[in-house]
């Protein structure tokens, strides 16, 4: 048996994984390619999460939650009382939650102090794909229902009018953001249940489509928050007035993804069918500070580093993206996965960047390194 500590203070106990008689760990060293520290995978894989401190992560995945070491790859724990898919994780901002979605739409709570699971919240009908606390931990977001995450009590719930709804908290967490349809957000005040502000963008009220917004992001100090549309444009809202203050034109195709520095002097947004670019913006002029152009790949998932000084990207070759975000050049790119990549998230410090593939695995890209060489 082991004992296993969690950045979280989660403490589980374990038994110690072998397959066909060789260590996991030493099957994440299996032909790895250049800058890879470990590949690592079993089942598919929808989700993954770094710790407070970054030295283990979580991955959702078909078979169970995996917890890894971030510096070796180790398979620490398998977590598996879901009995289903698992698509989605959150941790609570203090580390004392840790909690999963599945395909069945049962949301599991686990005590961080004992390794059980306190509570299974039952109430959605299908698969839960997204989580998000409250910046206090007081509540747990996902998608379209709020819940009491001490209590298990069903809060609020909205109609989104969204299939696959994006939901982000507000940094102060009095506010959750959703989408609809139409390319709406929703502004819902977490007292009160009310919808505070409606935000739509003008031009898909101009099309009369039923255009959906694919990604929200607010920015560091709550004032802006920004919405890519399947209209090709990105929309910048003031949170306090609600009031349209840019529309970002320029993608030729459905935006993927949306995200702002760390300072929030810039958004960054990607479209990767057609389109095959990422944009950098000024949020606050709402002007165009440079086009990354990519003539043989699409463009899926953006991530900013910690300190803001590069900017990652997922593509639909297999490969990774590093980039200097000020200059628009390509830093590096990283080759390892053997079909599409699809997320990307860095450790809270920085130095190691993960990306998860639709060929089931993941692989943690050693930064430190790359550092040295600039």
């Amino acid at each position: 048996m082991k004992i296993v500590y969690f950045s979280t203070c989660f403490l589980v106990v374990v038994p110690i994984l072998l397959i066909s008689g060789v260590s996991a760990e030493d099957s994440t060293q299996w032909k790895l390619p250049d800058g890879a520290i470990a590949r690592l995978g079993k089942g598919s894989i929808y989700d993954v999460k770094y710790f407070r401190d970054g030295s283990r992560f979580a991955v959702a995945s078909s078979i169970g939650i995996w917890i890894h070491d971030t510096r070796t790859g180790e398979e620490l724990a398998l977590l598996n009382a879901h009995k289903s898919y698992i698509y989605s994780l959150a941790s609570s901002p203090d580390g004392d939650m840790f909690t999963s979605g599945d395909s069945n739409g049962r949301i599991f709570l686990w005590d961080a102090h004992t390794g059980q699971h306190k509570r299974v919240l039952i109430g959605h009908t299908n698969g839960v794909t997204s989580l998000a606390f409250s910046p206090d931990g007081k509540t747990l977001a996902s998608v379209s229902y709020d819940w009491d995450a001490r209590t298990g009590l069903h809060l609020r719930s909205w109609r989104a009018g969204n299939p696959r709804p994006y939901v982000k908290y507000s940094p102060e967490g009095d506010t959750l953001a959703f989408s609809g349809r139409n390319n709406s957000i929703f502004l819902a005040d977490l007292k009160t249940g009310e919808i505070k502000k409606t935000l739509v963008g003008p031009i898909a009220e101009a099309k009369a489509v039923r255009d959906e917004v694919t990604s929200i992001a607010h920015s560091s100090d709550g004032n802006l928050l920004a919405g890519g549309s399947s209209d090709n444009a990105v929309y910048i809202w003031d949170t306090q007035t609600g009031q349209l203050v840019h529309t970002l034109i320029g993608h030729t195709d459905h935006v993927f993804s949306i995200t702002f520095s760390p300072d929030g002097k810039t958004i960054a947004s990607s479209s990767g069918l057609n389109d095959r670019t990422i944009r950098l913006w000024d949020p606050h002029t709402g002007k165009l500070l440079r086009t990354i152009t990519s003539d043989t790949i699409r463009i899926y998932a953006l991530a900013f580093s910690p300190d803001g000084k590069t900017l990652a990207s997922t593509h639909s070759n297999a490969t990774v993206g590093l980039w200097d975000p000020h200059r628009g050049e390509l830093l590096t790119t990283f080759s390892g996965h053997t079909s599409s990549v699809g997320g990307i998230a860095y450790s809270p410090d920085g130095k190691v960047l993960a990306s998860s593939s639709r060929d089931g695995t993941i692989l943690l890209w050693d930064l430190t390194a790359l550092a040295l060489n600039q």
